[in-house]
């Protein structure tokens, strides 16, 4: 795909197959009701901070909630030139970092969170 049409996906993850042994055996994972309540928490620091949730953020209200620290902003850079990241690509990419951010109770964008 070209890279704008990849700049319109927020996330991208490669899913390795899973050995059926192993998927039978593994753990229920959380309830649906503790994932909901903590997704809640994070959209109420979101909209608490700049009056929108992360998604709806654009031009100085998204690099004004988007507080990187310098070791972020450094993987950040490296990662939009090595990947050829356009403007685009980079404000989904902090979008995406500052939700991370808020779910992990963070005020600034940490390496973890890019």
């Amino acid at each position: 795909m070209s890279g704008p049409l990849l700049d319109r996906i927020d996330l991208r993850v490669a899913v390795p197959r899973v050995p059926p042994e192993e998927l039978l055996a593994g753990p229920a994972g959380e309830p649906s009701t503790v994932v909901a309540a903590r997704i809640e928490v994070a959209r109420r620091r979101a909209i608490l901070r700049s009056g929108v949730i992360n998604g709806r953020l654009t031009g100085s209200a998204l690099l004004d909630a988007c507080a990187l620290d310098e070791p972020a902003r450094r993987m950040l850079s490296q990662t939009a030139s090595a990947k050829g990241m356009t403007a685009r690509g980079i404000h989904r990419a902090l979008r995406v970092a500052r939700t991370i951010a808020d779910l992990d109770a963070s005020e600034t964008i940490d390496p973890p969170h890019i």
